[in-house]
């Protein structure tokens, strides 16, 4: 996985699989599989998940059960593979970005990988951009 930026489903599917793999395809894929599908349409939107990151990674979390998916910067819709969205039957949820996207990942990367793993390269929505920063200066990381 790549180290040097905060991740999205297309930074981690085009790798692991070598070819590019569209967010839609990997979803509809992967809800066959579940038995989850059919995909809805994508105009088919009704509430909203929060986007967040976890050891560098950007996800969404499913309302529905404990399941998270990478977030697609092209395509920036949730759909559950596991429990295909019992709570939202039919719709996507669209995914919520913060505004200080860009200002977030800056001082997240600024943060060391341990043994080779974003493990410190976290934040919710609950936080703020100061709160981030105070925690890289407790560590003695530059802001």
């Amino acid at each position: 996985m790549r180290t040097d930026r905060i991740v999205w489903h297309e930074d981690v599917v085009n790798t692991q699989h070598g070819d590019s793999v569209t967010f839609l395809i990997f979803t509809r894929d992967m809800a066959q599989r579940f038995g989850t599908g059919p995909l809805p349409a994508l105009d088919r939107v009704r509430s909203t998940v929060a986007a967040f990151i976890n050891h560098g990674r950007w996800l969404a979390q499913c309302p529905s059960c404990p399941s998270s998916a990478y977030v697609s910067l092209d395509v920036p819709l949730f759909w559950c593979v596991e429990c295909g969205q019992v709570d939202n039957p039919g719709y996507w949820y669209e995914v919520v970005l913060p505004a200080a996207r860009a200002a977030i990942e800056s001082v997240l990367l600024k943060r060391p990988l341990v043994r080779n793993v974003a493990s410190h390269r976290n934040w919710v929505p609950e936080e703020t951009l100061q709160m981030l920063r105070n925690e890289n200066l407790r560590q003695g990381i530059e802001v």
